[in-house]
This record gives C-alpha cells, structure tokens and sequence, in this order.
C-alpha cells in the first residue's frame, strides 16, 4: 500500500482533495487536517456552505475517510474567504 500527502489550497468553489478513481482493488483512506485560520466544509463534488461537513480551523478529520472505487473528496471554504493549504494524507493509493 502506499501513501502520499499534499497540501491543497480550497477555494470558494468545490476543490478536489483526494479520488479514488485510479484504484482498482480496495480505494482509498484520506485523512484530513484543515491548516487554515478560515472553516472549510468538506463533502462531494457539490458540496457548498450550507450542506458539507464543517471543519474548523486547525481542527483535524477524527476519523478516516474511506473513498470507494470511483468516490471523491471535496472541499469548500466560506464564501468571501479561500483557505490556505488543507493537509491531505491518503493510504491505498
């Protein structure tokens, strides 16, 4: 299994963390860690303000997600602000 990181700047639209799409066999697991001083809501490829999961600031996922084969992650910061660099560790990639 292997694994691999990435900080990824979220804007005020969707913004894609992590896919599963590439991995044929058992997916993904992503964990999430919001380095910014701005909320991001986490969620699928529509994912908005008032429907994805809130992630405070400097707060972390406690628990993994796991992408099936063809899911995605996402992510959406407040309207009028953009978040800096989420942290994205992803195993089974």
């Amino acid at each position: 299994m292997a694994v691999s990181s990435a900080a990824v700047t979220v804007a005020t639209s969707a913004t894609l963390l992590s896919a599963a799409d590439t991995d044929s066999v058992a997916g993904q697991s992503i964990y999430v860690t919001n380095g910014d001083a701005a909320a991001v809501f986490l969620g699928p490829s529509g994912v908005t303000t008032a429907n994805g999961y809130s992630l405070a600031a400097g707060a972390s996922l406690p628990w993994r997600v796991d992408l099936g084969i063809g899911e995605a992650l996402y992510a959406v910061s407040a309207a009028g602000t953009s978040a800096g660099a989420v942290k994205v560790l992803r195993t089974g990639v």
